[in-house]
């Protein structure tokens, strides 16, 4: 069986197979985009070869806080009012701090910062104030709905005199942190 071309092979035959080869095209590359965009995370860093650099460094300091043994319990709150006048959502960070026997720990300075990871010029500053033994907490205005990373450290104050500090870690001036990622609605 012989096959053969038609009779007369003519523009709208070839328009036709043209069309047809630039559909599939664009159909295969409408698939690409949208996988590539549904399954990236958002999650970038600016000096990828420096961090790398300083990976034992922090496996170091695991190891270290490992070793100290504090404890968190991390917390967030929306806020019930909903946004601020400036259309912000609002909402409760909490942090409750235990050294390893799961006494709390009083007398440190807790501040990180909000970070947005996909858009740039959101990050905000937090400073946590003690609102009770071992608890701290701040109220946060957060521009966008959507996924937060919350970044905080935690300290020993040095000039609390009142608080004895029997690791050598803690007397070093360790600093304990804490990142979570959060859902402001």
């Amino acid at each position: 069986m012989r096959m053969s071309l038609p009779q007369s092979l003519n523009g709208y035959h070839i328009f036709g197979v043209i069309a047809a080869f630039f559909g599939v095209v664009f159909a295969v590359n409408g698939v690409m985009v949208f996988l590539a965009l549904d399954s990236w995370s958002g999650l970038s860093t600016q000096d990828p070869y420096q961090r790398g650099l300083r990976y034992n460094s922090t496996l170091e300091a695991m190891a270290q806080r490992d070793a100290l043994g504090w404890q968190e319990s991390f917390s967030f709150t929306a806020s019930e009012n909903g946004s601020n006048a400036q259309g912000e959502s609002q909402g409760r960070i909490s942090l409750e701090m235990r050294d390893r026997d799961g006494n709390l720990l009083e007398g440190l300075i807790v501040a990180g910062q909000i970070w947005r990871p996909t858009n740039e010029g959101f990050d905000r500053p937090l400073k946590l104030e003690a609102v009770g033994a071992g608890r701290y907490a701040t109220n946060v205005a957060f521009p966008l709905k959507g996924n937060w990373l919350v970044r905080l450290s935690a300290q020993r104050d040095p000039n609390r005199r009142d608080i004895v500090v029997e690791d050598d870690a803690e007397q070093a001036g360790f600093v304990f942190g804490v990142e979570k990622r959060i859902n402001v609605p």
